[in-house]
């Protein structure tokens, strides 16, 4: 779908608040007692919200595209020459910005791409889709009629394809300058994307200009926020300052997205016109946190998505990340280096993305310019943060956790998040991973020390130094489920509980006293 129906896409969402909640809403234990070395019985999330596609969260693959060259055809048979900007329309249909073949072209939903406008050689020529020349376009956006406006970057202009193949200039005379006003008499210097709003206003980022440009749907052209200073100044309107201001996305409420390229930082532009930093920092980086500690490595393209996140070709960090609105970054897919290869989070691998878009059910597509590819991205699934000790594995379709802990860890808190088309859902818990011992009139730090015998289920836990103390005893299974709990009396040092065992591995703890691992033997 294209950019403006991502934006009804979001304003629907509330529409099915009165059903069954949306978002998902998933469920873990607060706690996880493991044990070092030992098989653990998966640990599986309650999901009490709305349903989560069984696909794993960040799967890349290719829709279209091989080896650098220019020609239709199915999938991995057609070719592309640094394939720029993208966007999808409500049917599925994706149309690329084919900057250095000087083409336009759409890709179906079974993955047959064509050639709609341009191709021919470079130029400025308008007419019908056989006959028109471009000049690098570099990005589409289809209004809310079918018409798509191609922003070229070496024509300095916004040009118009109206759904029977006409081609006509809509804003810019064809040469460098910076001028506001009427679309046949305005300027842009080397515009690089271009995005729609619900009304069809248009939006340009104005590379070389350091401005967004707004466009009427009557063609008036003004400036929205920037001037010619290159800087990174957070201001009002044409007072704030940027530095090779490269992607754009308008989101429901009417705030603009920029991807400031020269400055390494996502900026909002407001709907009173008031810039502000949502996240990356000056140095750039390539760090997963939030705001100003987050970093980028020159921030290329930029989506909304359906639950108004902000997704973002990080163009020099060959990754696409993903920000929500407290500025939270995290990495959708990308390991960092440059690369080809389509799989799951940061094992796949960019050359250089450019641009991003997001469809009705929240894929992301990606313009892979390096790798002359279009790139599809699963965003529902699960994922996890910090990642799990050694010899653990974290199912992203499923959020299950399963393995065998090959080392002790202390107790440590880590946050699934589980997202479907409608938004996303947190949940925390710590997990901590005991060393294992089959214990026989063991000491722990000569406080109390456990004896487990399977003959009769019957459990004897030795508590020296408490006689006659009444202590409340609980016993869990290794994922952290409580199967007996109860208070006793401490007597010649011990306590007797019969309890069925149907694990090999649990947990005793002694109010007061401490906690041990121990096997049934």
């Amino acid at each position: 779908m294209n950019k403006l129906f991502k934006i009804f896409c979001l304003a629907f969402v509330p529409a099915f608040a009165g059903i069954k909640a949306q978002t998902p809403q998933i469920i873990y234990s607060e706690h996880y007692n493991l044990s070092c070395g030992e098989m653990i019985e998966p640990i599986i999330p309650q999901n009490v919200g709305g349903d989560i596609p069984v696909e794993a969260y960040g799967t890349t693959v290719t829709v279209a595209g091989s080896t650098r060259g220019m020609a239709d055809g199915q999938g991995d048979k057609a070719k592309f020459q640094f394939p720029q900007g993208l966007t999808v329309d409500q049917n599925g249909i994706i149309y690329v910005a084919d900057r250095n073949n000087h083409r336009i072209c759409k890709i179906t939903p079974d993955r047959e791409v064509i050639s709609i406008a341009g191709g021919s050689g470079i130029g400025f020529v308008n007419g019908n889709s056989d006959s028109a020349k471009f000049n690098e376009p570099g990005d589409v956006v289809m209004d809310s009629n079918g018409n798509l406006y191609v922003v070229e970057i070496r024509n300095h202009a916004i040009r118009k394809i109206t759904p029977d193949g006409n081609v006509s200039t809509f804003a810019g005379v064809g040469t460098v300058g910076y001028v506001n006003g009427k679309g046949d008499q305005a300027k842009f210097n080397f515009p690089i994307s271009i995005v729609i709003d619900s009304a069809d206003n248009l939006y340009v980022g104005d590379r070389y200009n350091n401005r967004i440009r707004k466009i009427t749907p009557e063609g008036d052209v003004s400036t929205v926020a920037g001037n010619s200073e290159a800087s990174g100044i957070n201001s009002q309107g044409e007072m704030a300052t940027f530095h090779l201001p490269t992607g754009v996305a308008v989101s429901s409420n009417g705030e603009i997205a920029v991807a400031d390229y020269g400055n390494n930082l996502i900026r909002i532009i407001g709907t009173q016109q008031y810039v502000r930093t949502l996240a990356g920092c000056f140095c750039g980086g390539d760090d997963d946190e939030t705001g100003i500690m987050a970093g980028f490595r020159s921030p290329y393209g930029v989506a909304y998505g359906i639950d108004g996140d902000v997704f973002v070709a990080d163009y020099g960090g060959h990754r696409i990340r993903r920000i929500n609105s407290l500025g939270d970054v995290t990495t959708l897919a990308g390991s960092g280096e440059s690369g080809c290869k389509d799989e799951i989070g940061s094992k796949a691998l960019f050359n250089s993305p450019t641009d991003v878009a997001v469809d009705g059910e929240g894929y992301v597509y990606v313009t892979d310019y390096g790798n002359h590819k279009i790139r599809k991205i699963t965003t529902t699934g699960y994922t996890i943060h910090p990642q799990l000790p050694e010899g653990l594995v974290f199912d992203s379709s499923t959020g299950m956790i399963s393995g065998k802990p090959l080392f002790e860890s202390e107790s440590k808190e880590y946050c699934v998040t589980a997202y479907n088309k409608y938004g996303c859902d947190k949940a925390k818990f710590t997990m901590e991973i005991h060393k294992v011992t089959s214990v026989d009139n063991l000491t722990l730090n000569n406080l109390f020390y456990v004896s487990a015998h399977s003959k009769n289920n019957r459990i004897t836990i030795s508590i020296p130094n408490h006689n006659l103390e009444k202590k409340k005893i609980t016993i869990a299974d290794t994922s952290g489920k409580i199967i007996y709990t109860n208070i006793h009396q401490i007597k010649d040092d011990k306590v007797d509980i019969n309890q069925e065992l149907t694990s090999n591995v649990y947990i005793v703890k002694v109010e007061g006293v401490g906690s041990k691992t121990f096997i049934k033997e």
